[in-house]
């Protein structure tokens, strides 16, 4: 007999509203930040500032090691003159490309291993809190920007990154799967990138954000999101079941 057979309908019903709900949040966060964030797209134009000016609205996604991934493609694509490649081929591609990494080593490896040692939510949080640590990091920052903007901007980035992080894993203790994750995780980087790419012609190089426009994006993208984690969080321990085998 499976698992599945194992747990009441109640139980399955309430994990399936939570994969939906979850789901919702996720995509209306990303779209609500990207929106926000037009305003400082449209005010730097399409050359090279744009993409500093979208430094709120990169892809939750893209963790540290994954954004200089990104920046490192960049350059090895103009290296080799593919500059003609679509922008949506290479918004889509590469966003596709860091979902698959990030997913399988924060909600792959890194949650299958802390599980071995800790409880259901202590995994989810710890594994969280990495994933939004690498995200606080003060990457591709140039110049001598006001301290204190760029402490804000990136504990609110920290606290955006935890909340996804938390939702994406709770998932996979609802029934979601890591196909799944890595599916939601696509769209969402998709739909944050959209602006900077295809009207800036780059991805944002920074985490950093010091306008009001970038620190809304950033805002309205952590609330969203806070809802379907706090709604992880209150689940009974009961309640929590792996999307794959439990490890042994």
């Amino acid at each position: 007999m499976t698992e599945r057979a194992n747990i009441p309908e109640k139980t399955l019903r309430a994990r399936r509203r939570y994969l939906v709900m979850a789901s919702a949040c996720v995509l209306l966060a990303a779209l609500a930040a990207a929106l926000l964030a037009l305003p400082d797209l449209f005010a730097a134009g399409a050359g090279g500032e744009a993409a500093a000016g979208m430094a709120a609205s990169d892809a939750l996604g893209a963790a540290g090691a994954a954004s200089m991934l990104e920046v490192d493609a960049t350059s090895t694509a103009g290296a080799l003159g593919i500059d003609a490649c679509p922008r949506w081929l290479y918004l889509v591609g590469t966003c596709v490309l860091v979902a698959v990494v990030e997913e399988l080593v924060f909600r792959g490896l890194l949650l299958r291993a802390v599980r071995r040692v800790c409880g259901p939510k202590a995994t989810i949080v710890a594994t969280a809190v990495v994933f939004a640590a690498l995200h606080g990091l003060p990457i591709g920052i140039e110049g001598d920007p006001a301290a204190e903007l760029v402490a804000a901007s990136l504990t609110l980035k920290f606290l955006e990154a935890l909340a996804f992080g938390i939702v994406l894993a709770a998932m996979l203790f609802r029934g979601g799967t890591l196909p799944l994750v890595i599916a939601l995780h696509a769209v969402f980087d998709i739909i944050y990138f959209a602006g900077p790419v295809l009207i800036g012609g780059d991805f944002p190089a920074t985490y950093a954000a010091t306008t009001p426009a970038g620190f809304a994006s950033l805002a309205a993208a952590t609330l969203i999101l806070a809802i379907p984690a706090a709604c992880a969080l209150r689940f009974p321990e009961s309640s929590f079941s792996l999307g794959f085998p439990e490890p042994h």
